[in-house]
């Protein structure tokens, strides 16, 4: 419950700010140009990134190993569980 709350608190500042610099008539014409030109070559990165991620060999034999304690789980999900539980 604790996620949810700090991702709605982070959610609500950006809004916040968003709401501040568009009825603040602050003179950032200069600076939403950047902004948005950052977001977009982040949010490109972000999908190559992943894609080369996603298509790798490494990945694709993760879905062919069995998970040494339990043969009905694939490593990966074994790895998944074990990231979940110590984020």
């Amino acid at each position: 419950m604790s996620k949810h709350s700090s991702v709605l608190k982070v959610l609500a500042f950006i809004f916040l700010l968003g709401v501040i610099a568009i009825f603040g008539n602050f003179n950032n014409d200069k600076a939403f140009g950047i902004i948005s030109d950052f977001l977009a070559i982040m949010t490109g990165f972000t999908i190559t990134a992943l894609s080369i991620i996603a298509t790798s060999k490494f990945s694709s034999e993760l879905y062919g190993i069995e998970d040494e304690k339990d043969n009905y789980k694939l490593c990966y999900i074994h790895l998944f569980q074990s990231l979940k539980t110590h984020l």
